[in-house]
């Protein structure tokens, strides 16, 4: 990332994205600009960006609000800002390769990380298995829980699950991480020491269904179906928060019986909190456990806005069909049957729109309409 002003260079940030490797352009470029301008106190009235993010409208007026002016994203194809585009992406592979020649003493460094980790929060041997724990919502509505899990100080995608918030209404962290963990947790109280048995109660079940335990992969089982193996119970727990979140995720698990070493991670300072403590763990900003526990929970949430982020466009669909004049219900099917997407939608032309069964000139042109005043 390169910042500008008056036309020169004021400086740059450098950042490594994990687990991108099945997301597409679009929404690994979305999903970086929530993460970033969510925390940053200056919003620019441009962004010049080289992929075109999923749900453009949607993160530029949210840009818009958080700056309280005019925000403009831009996807510039020829002139001078895409020669500016080419050279932070040479820049960017230059840094990359740097990283990876960083990377051959990257599992020395894991283990010290795993062995500070330790003996910060004073376990009894390194955390093996760390999951963690993150809740996204955009005020309140569709929200979701994440669980991320690194074995040996690695992301092991294949075990990360989703998990759509079904007893909560309202923006309330803590009672979503309640129902995440009760979830995750109902049935392997009597096996904490070892691993979690599978239930018959599919609600119980730690198990990959059409709508929760979606893996990194996106490829769920089928509704109701077990997974292939047990799963085995972590050795630390992070759940992304303070002391309020902590101790909401305390009751549950002295609820079902588990005893798990348990701590939040509140974002602001990097504070680690345990149980019981009324001062938080401050890491050193040059310990490689700081790195490794910054990194397990900015995974959480990255993955965990990914399934958010699906969940808000399917919902920003269908109420922005609702609202525009003339599309009654077979022609509102047709639509999202055809383009799923505002985005898709937008791009369409207004012949290829008043091609659709259903669709006439006069409603294409009033949904292009409709969608241009969004932007």
């Amino acid at each position: 990332t390169f910042f500008f002003r008056n036309g020169k260079l004021i400086g740059r940030e450098f950042f490594i994205l994990q687990g991108t490797r099945d997301s597409s352009p679009g929404e690994v470029m979305t999903s970086f600009l929530q993460q970033f301008y969510e925390s940053s106190p200056h919003i620019p009235p441009e962004i010049v960006i080289e992929a075109e993010p999923d749900d453009r409208a949607v993160i530029q007026a949210w840009l818009r609000e958080k700056r309280k002016g005019t925000v403009t994203i831009t996807t510039p194809k020829r002139g001078e800002k895409l020669r500016l585009i080419e050279m932070v992406k040479q820049n960017a592979q230059e840094v990359l390769e740097q990283q990876r020649i960083k990377w051959l003493t990257d599992s020395q460094k894991t283990q010290l990380a795993l062995e500070e980790l330790q003996e910060a929060l004073n376990l009894a041997a390194p955390p093996q298995r760390i999951e963690c724990y993150d809740i996204s919502n955009t005020q309140g509505t569709n929200s979701v829980g994440a669980m991320v899990v690194f074995e040996s100080g690695r992301p092991k995608p294949s075990e990360y699950r989703r998990f759509k918030i079904k007893s909560v209404e309202g923006p309330n962290d803590f009672a979503s991480h309640q129902e995440v963990l009760r979830r995750r947790f109902r049935h392997a109280g009597m096996q904490s020491t070892t691993r979690s048995e599978d239930s018959a109660d599919p609600e119980g079940q730690f198990i990959a269904t059409s709508e929760d335990g979606i893996g990194e992969t996106g490829t769920p089982g089928a509704p109701g179906a077990q997974l292939q193996h047990d799963w085995a119970i972590p050795d630390l727990i992070i759940i992304d928060g303070g002391k309020g979140q902590l101790s909401a995720a305390m009751e549950v698990l002295q609820e079902l019986h588990i005893d798990i070493p348990t701590v939040g991670l509140a974002k602001e300072n990097e504070e680690i909190f345990i149980p019981g403590s009324p001062d938080p763990i401050i890491l050193p900003r040059s310990s490689q456990a700081l790195y490794l526990v910054q990194r397990i929970r900015d995974e959480a949430h990255r993955f965990g806005i990914t399934y958010h982020r699906k969940l808000r466009s399917d919902r920003t669909f269908k109420s922005v069909l609702d609202e525009i004049p003339s599309i009654g219900p077979k022609r509102k099917q047709a639509l999202m049957k055809h383009y799923g997407s505002v985005r898709a939608m937008g791009a369409a032309s207004v012949e290829d729109l008043a091609a659709l069964d259903g669709m006439t000139r006069d409603a294409a042109e009033k949904v292009k309409e409709y969608i241009g005043r969004m932007e």
